[in-house]
């Protein structure tokens, strides 16, 4: 069975509010990429993908985000729309 870390060039973890999120991008063995704080709308969102075009050190990204059926669920859209996976952490 594959670890993650060899599947992936890096993982976004998302930690999400009502009206702000805040993202962090690490190395598949934890050394911290960049952060990022968006808003919880359309603007926000667009921001993320953004962010995460000019910081991926790679195409294999998967983002972990907390409620993606409450406030996480616009920039789980938005990231999956974008084709990038999303699981719920």
């Amino acid at each position: 069975m594959a670890m993650l870390a060899e599947l992936v060039d890096a993982v976004i973890g998302g930690d999400t509010h009502r009206d702000a999120h805040t993202l962090k991008m690490i190395t598949p063995t934890g050394a911290t990429i960049a952060t990022l704080a968006v808003g919880n709308d359309e603007s926000g969102f667009t921001s993320a993908l953004a962010w995460i075009a000019e910081h991926a050190p790679g195409p294999r990204l998967v983002v972990g985000l907390e409620g993606t059926r409450s406030y996480g669920i616009g920039l789980a859209r938005a990231v999956q729309a974008a084709g990038i996976a999303v699981v719920e952490v």
